[in-house]
């Protein structure tokens, strides 16, 4: 059950490093960490997700049976990951979990928790801190409607686009609408 975009982003966690710790945020049914952790040997995945509604709008179109069900399927889904200790669940939202991640400690985030444009903005500006000179990486990039040059995630475009001209750097994408951005090198 190994998703698209997971295998590119495992594919690209990879080729880079050997014994690589990262964190997914925004992990809603495991689909995603589960192909992670399968094709990533000696992977160490921070799998972060608040798995509730909010009064601010996360978990739209989710009821709070749906939610809790999607983190019991998550669980049930990486549970051997959790027992070798290579997958830890962190139920919280991104800026909690953010907090309590040192600086430069991970490798690469994976950046899939809400999609509209302050959330985005804001992940990607939380998690930046985290990885030092690792991998900023996200799902829903340049996602395609029916209509030419519209997408269905403009915020994740927009929050994506602005932070790399931001710092100089340049957008990779990979199949299955998945951005990068390499912090480590000159100009990403």
């Amino acid at each position: 059950m190994a998703t698209l975009h997971g295998k590119h982003i495992a594919r690209l966690v990879a080729s880079r490093y050997d014994n690589p710790t990262g964190a997914e945020i925004g992990v809603l049914f495991g689909k995603t960490s589960l192909t992670l952790l399968s094709l990533i040997p000696r992977l160490t995945l921070y799998l972060i997700d608040p798995w509730e509604l909010s009064l601010d709008g996360g978990g739209v179109g989710k009821s709070c049976s749906q939610l809790r069900t999607a983190r019991h399927d998550t669980q049930h889904r990486v549970a051997e990951y959790i027992t070798n200790g290579q997958a830890i669940l962190i139920h919280n939202t991104s800026e909690r979990a953010a907090e309590s991640i040192a600086d430069a400690f991970l490798d690469f985030a994976v950046i899939d928790g809400r999609h509209d444009y302050d959330y985005v903005a804001a992940d990607i500006l939380r998690w930046r801190r985290t990885i030092g000179t690792g991998l900023l990486i996200g799902h829903d990039y340049r996602y395609d409607t029916p209509t030419p040059g519209k997408y269905l995630f403009p915020g994740v475009d927009q929050a994506v686009d602005e932070f790399a001209r931001s710092e100089g750097r340049m957008v990779h994408t990979l199949p299955g609408h998945v951005w990068w951005i390499d912090m480590g090198t000159a100009n990403g």
